[in-house]
């Protein structure tokens, strides 16, 4: 799993070219020299696809930035969809309506490359999609599990300065601890509610 201290150089390029690219699309928008502005207050087809676009770069914004901080999956998949989206109109604007052609191109390489990059193994790991389902080769001979449930371990400091390990079972890799083995002193109890195990101490 990848630890947030060691996101991927590409990741934060990623996000620069993404937002840069952003600022350069929706430039003639920005300073009120795009070419059909007289129609976006309408409800014409140009309208509804003008406010579309703006919902979905706004959602991609937030993608990108919360999105791809946090580590979320959901963002990775959003963006793909979303280059994936607009490589289809820029084909469109290439060979069918004959707009801006070469200016195009670039985008449409631009947009391939993007969702190349994010479907490399190590950015899909970053985003939690390789940890989820299977646990680290190094630990699996020492990993205790309990149904699909994994035992972690984290050790919680103390305040006279000493750490206490501290035992959790979840079905999912945790940043809080890491996977490990039960120890000797401990047996597995039930928790009647939520039926989820938990360790506890011997009598």
């Amino acid at each position: 799993m990848v630890d947030k201290k060691d996101r991927p150089v590409g990741m934060w390029i990623l996000t620069a070219v993404i937002i840069l690219f952003e600022l350069y699309y929706w430039y003639p928008v920005y300073t009120g020299r795009y070419e059909h502005m007289d129609l976006v207050f309408t409800f014409s087809r140009l309208a509804v696809l003008f406010w579309s676009s703006i919902v979905l770069d706004i959602v991609l914004l937030y993608a990108i930035t919360f999105g791809f901080y946090r580590r979320k999956n959901w963002a990775r998949l959003y963006t793909i969809f979303y280059f994936s989206y607009s490589g289809f109109w820029a084909l469109v604007m290439m060979f069918i309506v004959r707009w801006k052609v070469y200016e195009r191109y670039v985008f449409f390489i631009l947009y391939v490359l993007v969702i190349m990059y994010l479907m490399l193994s190590h950015v899909k790991e970053y985003f939690g999609k390789t940890s989820e389902t299977r646990m680290p080769s190094f630990a699996e001979s020492h990993v205790y599990r309990y149904g699909d449930y994994t035992l972690f371990k984290q050790e919680k400091k103390l305040k006279n300065g000493g750490t206490q390990p501290f035992y959790f079972f979840s079905k999912k890799i945790s940043d809080r601890g890491e996977p490990c083995g039960k120890p000797d002193d401990y047996t597995v109890g039930i928790n009647k509610k939520t039926g989820m195990p938990y360790l506890k101490k011997k009598k």
